[in-house]
């Protein structure tokens, strides 16, 4: 769980909140009881900063590692439960 302090008591024990954050903790700061911001450490953050790949690099990825044809998937029983039919167009009023 995130500890939280208000800037207030950050403002005072800033070198205690930074040793926390060295330490792997994650450190949430609040403005009048709401939280906003984080203070985390420097492996931390390297790890959320490098490790995002955006959707059309994580699909390059996988099509490059991943032969779809050797699976043996069939898309129309995979997606089965999933498409559904439009509904039929009401041509009369009851």
């Amino acid at each position: 769980m995130t500890e939280k302090y208000s800037i207030a008591d950050a403002r005072h024990n800033f070198p205690a909140l930074v040793r926390e954050a060295e330490n792997g903790k994650v450190v949430g700061l609040t403005r009048r009881g709401k939280l906003v911001a984080m203070l985390i450490g420097e492996r931390l953050y390297e790890q959320l900063a490098t490790s995002y790949q955006g959707f059309a690099e994580s699909y390059r990825n996988f099509a490059v590692n991943v032969n779809l044809s050797n699976l043996d998937i069939e898309p129309d029983r995979l997606f089965s439960l999933s498409r559904k039919e439009p509904p039929e167009r009401m041509t009369e009023i009851p």
